[in-house]
């Protein structure tokens, strides 16, 4: 198969999470036989959106997609894409990327009733499969679109050595995320810190073009023991998670964290909301720590004691490595992901292409 993954309109971020989650299974995909392609944009905007889809769509005699795979949601480009595919019999999934969780739903709330029931319902109705990285994203899909067709299909994390880290005094606490306030609880993250001083948080992450004023006070108000600093990869990414004491991620809702399961598959000890927990599964009470979103909105004081308590006793953290590196390696392996797309993707394409039936791959 030849599938054409569409990013149009994407955060302009070096945190974001979308170009990893393709990345994760492409080897295993190509392994296969199929073909990978990604388009993507980073210019936001109606007419930037309209313009990157019609170029994609001039192209698709070229392109020749089986399926194509579009992700997130609340794109122009994508949605008038979707219906040129719609018309001409091509068929297409798509992936939220938590879009439709209850707390993003309140963010812009009238604008997206309004996209929701304009657009996004026929996009998803219309899509042989919408790709939910949990069953708690499809019960938020199945909220805004009855007739959707749902099906879990996680992110992928490769298996890797364990991370070695150093005994750090005092706890370092380390998030790797895009800089939306609300979304990814850096504001939890802020009042935490304030209120445990012993504590150190550090963020790496890009400015996020959503609510761009939150993101513009946080910067100008943060506690001495929290820093924000750039992205870092490979190397880097390396020496920010052996440098810390745990991994924390204090969202508000998430798809499923790239950044929490590379932590995970690494044997970093990990600290998260949990509603971030409900994303992991079942399995995940013995491998995360959970702080309960209330307590991490109403009572930061009471949070920041709940995980100096966590740190203060480092061979019980450390004793949920295991679990996590478990967890990681059997519920999110990119094989088994890489399975469960190839099956979402033939159960739209069938057993023969017309597209590409006889002519051979460019």
């Amino acid at each position: 198969m030849r599938v054409l993954n569409l990013d149009l309109g994407s955060p302009a971020t070096g945190a974001d999470g979308i170009p990893a989650a393709i990345a994760a299974t492409r080897p295993w995909l190509e392994e296969r036989g199929h073909e990978i392609l990604v388009e993507r944009s980073l210019e936001p905007g109606l007419a930037a959106g309209r313009a990157a889809a019609r170029d994609v769509i001039a192209r698709l005699p070229d392109l020749r997609p089986d399926v194509v795979h579009l992700h997130s949601a609340y794109r122009p480009g994508h949605a008038l894409v979707a219906a040129t595919l719609r018309r001409r019999g091509i068929p297409y999934v798509v992936s939220p990327h938590s879009a439709f969780a209850g707390p993003a739903l309140e963010r812009d709330r009238l604008r997206k009733r309004v996209w929701i029931a304009a657009f996004e319902r026929r996009y998803l109705a219309g899509a042989t499969a919408v790709l939910c990285l949990s069953e708690v994203e499809a019960e938020d899909v199945r909220a805004v679109a009855r007739r959707a067709r749902t099906a879990v299909v996680p992110n992928a994390v490769a298996p890797r050595a364990p991370i070695e880290r150093a005994a750090v005094e005092p706890p370092v606490l380390v998030a790797l995320c895009r800089l939306d306030v609300r979304q990814k609880g850096l504001d939890r993250m802020a009042a935490i810190a304030a209120a445990a001083p012993a504590l150190r948080l550090r963020v790496h992450g890009d400015r996020d073009r959503n609510e761009p004023a939150a993101v513009e006070h946080l910067l100008a108000h943060l506690p001495a023991n929290l820093e924000v600093h750039e992205p870092v990869h490979g190397a880097a990414k390396e020496a920010a998670l052996a440098g810390a004491t745990a991994y924390v991620a204090l969202s508000r809702w998430e798809g499923i964290s790239m950044a929490v399961l590379e932590a995970l598959a690494g044997g970093l000890p990990c600290i998260v909301s949990r509603y971030v927990a409900r994303t992991l599964g079942d399995e995940a009470g013995t491998a995360v720590a959970v702080l309960d979103d209330r307590l991490l909105d109403d009572d930061p004081a009471a949070a920041g004691r709940a995980i100096e308590a966590l740190v203060a006793d480092p061979e019980e953290l450390r004793a949920r490595a295991p679990h996590g590196r478990e967890l990681a390696s059997a519920r999110f392996a990119p094989a088994a992901v890489a399975d469960a797309l190839e099956a979402a993707y033939r159960a739209g394409v069938g057993p023969v292409s017309a597209r590409t039936a006889g002519t051979p791959l460019s």
